[in-house]
């Protein structure tokens, strides 16, 4: 004989909750719902901020995930503004992370790289800008963006956000009403079914249509140049599966007023049977599906008494149930009797499951989990039942509350026990397909915090608890104490209400989400170390391959510099331990100045640092380490070139004249270099000095040397034209040419250096 069921101990309660709430609460900080990435800059070459001793060929930026190559833009800016680069960005051969695009013949100056790129993956948009050098530095190249040169992306903006909204509720309500529809009610909707299939099927495609205007939008290409990307074509398959899915959702709300074939309206229903408490026909009877009939409907005593008496009438106890009620009663069918309505045909509502899950599986496609990858199947495989089974969790908690409203009956309850019997694994699926899919994306305790993304899953992790503590009270107290006939549905009702807002909370919250960087791009960002500042880097070791000298010289041209030396065992690679460290300098350019003595300080880890001018002469220098220790002391000699010191040069172009070249001298002044006429055969190159006040400086002993193709320095004749001009005659082949000039200007030495490339 079945029992009702008594109160629930509270161990028991706990042992079944806590452990839903940490599975739901992990699912929810993996960001469950797809989470929006972006295609922001990884790396470029060049590098942010870098100079460069001759003009790239080419700027190759690489980005997180694939550009789209017709909505994605790299320009390459001189100081004056105008563009530098050739032809339009594309991608590179085997690299579909990267986007290149060529350069022309760049002089001396600083350059800026403009770009502007659109996610292949998912639409989205960033866009930023960096600086590099060549033979100068780079201005305007700061720590922080050298270190952090990925770009941004827009703010969410209000229609593509809204867009998102309607198409996740839109499929949410219609996998929603499929599922429960065929697993929970016995394919019997709601009265009311009809409002609430339009205004899943109007939010379906406003929302699908919406996202493609939207995107479109945000990428400001025309509407032809949108098709022809695999954005904008992913876009109108979903736009195209919207559509289906709302012709599918018409077709489900036609066939709400006529009878499934399968089930004829003569046929004896299997309500009846549960008015008197019993199993629904063909099901084996349990426990938490029989209802007493008194406790769901006051007025039904006369209708149980008699279910008591005559077991064998069933269906007489039920109609009496009815009539007390005040109920309608037409023909045989109980449904009808108590105004649930007919059992729809399966056909429909698999119809609209299927429209509603392959749109579903569109969406997926333009999203993250689409990007490349060894597992992409997979990715897409797990991140559409992820969609699938959040549509049936929070869909069916809409349809579970359409179904409670009204006057207390049977049915209701046995599918309130059925939908939480099906919300327990599916919360489960929920948890696990998000998990492999967005745990990474969070970024880790830093990316919450610290990031937009963070906060935003931080609010939607409040919200989720909130929809689960409800659920818990529903799954473990209220439908057993409804079941053992202790309770109303009013209070059921409530709690359903209730989720359903968090639910259409958490749905609005990841609207915006999708549309924000992941957190681990942020947290990247913040952990990128600045680019290491120009240096000279050396290596030597003792005779006897005891100790090993690496020499870090910062920047490595003539003046002040920084000396880091790591002193290691030759053969281990550990510290040495030394206990002091020395540099020795003597310039091998100028034989005849004097050796100079550094004294380095421990520094910790086997480093040793010193600051010092002994580098004071541009050329080649010998530097020895003197490292002392325990036992005997050993000289680990060692061999250092200094930098050229960078200078800005200001390019000057004009039709039918030479190329000019103005070169800012570090102690004041400039120099002006041109070649007459720069092209192949025979030239004359031109060196003049000028002050400060732009008059001619007046410079002795010049020295000057060409660079051809070939890489090998050739020293020039020159012949003095005026106190500070300076001219020589060339022969020009094909490529790459760089002259520098060395004078006596001003009672000091005066250089500098320009290139140009000969066609």
């Amino acid at each position: 004989m079945w029992r009702p069921i008594e109160g629930l101990p509270g161990r028991w309660w706990w042992g079944r909750v806590l452990p839903a709430v940490v599975l739901a609460g992990l699912w929810l900080v993996a960001a469950g719902m797809p989470a929006g990435a972006h295609a922001l800059l990884r790396d470029s070459d060049p590098a942010a901020g870098s100079s460069l001793d001759r003009a790239p060929s080419r700027v190759v930026l690489s980005f997180t995930e694939r550009p789209e190559e017709g909505l994605s833009t790299i320009q390459v800016l001189d100081t004056g503004g105008r563009q530098v680069q050739r032809g339009q960005a594309g991608p590179v051969q085997g690299a579909p992370l990267q986007l290149a695009v060529g350069l022309g013949d760049l002089a001396d100056g600083t350059y800026t790289v403009s770009w502007r790129a659109v996610s292949r993956d998912d639409g989205h948009l960033s866009a930023g800008s960096f600086a590099f050098g060549v033979g100068v530095p780079a201005p305007g190249a700061s720590p922080q963006a050298q270190a952090a040169p990925q770009g941004a992306s827009p703010s969410p903006s209000p229609a593509a956000t809204a867009a998102r909204l309607a198409l996740y509720a839109g499929l949410t309500l219609l996998v929603g009403a499929a599922v429960t529809g065929l697993a929970v009610s016995g394919r019997v909707l709601p009265p009311d079914a009809r409002p609430l299939l339009l205004t899943a099927a109007v939010l379906t495609v406003a929302g699908g249509i919406g996202r493609f205007l939207a995107e479109q939008a945000t990428t400001g290409a025309r509407l032809d140049t949108f098709l022809d990307s695999s954005t904008g074509q992913g876009l109108l398959r979903l736009a195209a599966g919207v559509v289906v899915t709302g012709v599918a959702t018409w077709f489900l709300a036609s066939g709400l007023d006529q009878p499934a074939l399968d089930q004829p309206p003569s046929a004896p229903a299997r309500e009846p049977a549960l008015a008197a408490g019993g199993p629904p026909e063909g099901e084996r009877s349990r426990g938490s599906d029989r209802v007493p009939a008194a406790v769901h409907n006051p007025l039904a005593g006369k209708a149980s008494a008699a279910a008591g008496g005559a077991a064998s009438a069933p269906a007489e106890g039920a109609r009496a149930s009815a009539e007390e009620a005040g109920a309608p009663v037409e023909g045989a069918s109980a449904l009808a009797e108590r105004g649930a309505g007919a059992p729809v045909e399966t056909w429909r509502l698999v119809l609209v499951g299927v429209a509603a899950g392959l749109t579903m599986l569109l969406h997926v496609l333009v999203g993250h989990a689409a990007g490349p990858s060894p597992l992409r199947s997979v990715n897409l495989l797990v991140q559409w039942l992820h969609l699938l089974a959040v549509g049936t969790w929070i869909g069916g908690l809409v349809w579970l509350l359409a179904g409670l409203r009204g006057r207390e009956r049977p049915e209701q309850l046995v599918s309130a026990v059925r939908f939480s019997r099906l919300a327990a694994p599916v919360l489960g699926l929920v948890a696990v397909t998000g998990l492999s899919r967005a745990l990474h994306l969070a970024g880790g305790w830093t990316g919450l915090v610290h990031s937009g993304y963070g906060r935003l899953l931080d609010l939607k992790v409040l919200l989720f608890l909130g929809l689960v503590a409800l659920g818990a009270l529903n799954r473990f107290r209220v439908v057993p104490a409804l079941a053992g006939g202790a309770r109303r549905l009013d209070g059921l009702r409530r709690n359903v209400r209730g989720e359903v807002a968090l639910a259409a909370c958490i749905l609005a919250v990841t609207a915006v989400l999708s549309q924000l960087p992941p957190g681990k791009f942020v947290v990247g960002r913040a952990a990128a170390k600045p680019a290491a500042p120009p240096s000279v880097q050396v290596e030597g070791s003792d005779f006897a391959t005891s100790v090993r000298i690496a020499l870090s010289v910062s920047p490595g041209t003539p003046g002040p510099n920084n000396f880091t030396a790591k002193v290691t065992d030759y053969d281990s690679g550990e510290d040495w331990p030394a206990t002091r460290v020395a540099l020795r300098f003597s310039s091998r350019s100028q034989p005849d100045v004097g050796t100079s003595t550094l004294e380095l300080a421990k520094a910790g880890d086997g480093l040793w640092r010193g600051q010092g001018s002994q580098l004071s002469i541009a050329g080649s220098w010998a530097v020895v380490g003197l490292v002392e220790g325990k036992g005997p002391g050993v000289s680990v000699p060692m061999q250092l070139q200094t930098r050229a010191v960078p200078q800005p040069v200001k390019v000057s172009k004009a039709p039918g004249q030479p190329t000019l070249y103005t070169i800012t001298l570090a102690g004041g002044g400039t120099l002006q270099g041109y070649i007459d006429p720069g092209q192949v055969g025979p030239n004359t190159v031109h060196f003049t000095f000028f002050n400060t006040s732009g008059d001619e400086q007046p410079a002795d002993k010049a020295r000057a040397r060409m660079t051809g193709p070939s890489g090998a320095p050739e020293a020039l004749t020159l012949i003095r034209l005026g106190p500070g001009h300076f001219a020589a005659n060339v022969d020009l082949e094909p490529g790459r040419v760089s002259f520098a000039i060395d004078a006596t200007a001003g009672r000091a030495q005066r250089g500098g250096r320009f290139e140009q490339l000969i066609e």
